[in-house]
């Protein structure tokens, strides 16, 4: 058994930053699973065993180009609107680490 590690950039916020009334909705098991059953939602672990005090939910998206292009802004610009109105919150452009 080991711990593996990468990094994810991710467009969304961290667990305890959701919505109170979407939180209560979910238990430990539940959010794996609607994040699962979601075509667009990943989350990310910033330590081994996080559980949902460690986690960032949202979007991944690709790393930049360089040079930066105005296709990738386009496209960083649609997973910010898509990630709040899923997320129901502000969202943010995250780099984390995700460790498991």
């Amino acid at each position: 058994m080991g711990i593996d590690n990468s990094a994810k950039l991710i467009v969304g916020t961290h667990y305890d930053d959701l919505p109170e009334d979407m939180r209560e909705q979910f238990n430990e098991i539940d959010i794996y699973e609607w994040i699962d059953d979601s075509s667009d939602l990943t989350y990310a672990s910033e330590w081994f065993d996080a559980g949902t005090e460690g986690m960032v939910v949202g979007i991944e998206v690709d790393p930049p180009p360089f040079p930066m292009t105005d296709k990738y802004i386009e496209e960083l610009e649609l997973a910010h609107t898509r990630a709040a109105f899923l997320l129901k919150t502000k969202v943010s452009t995250i780099i984390t680490p995700d460790i498991w």
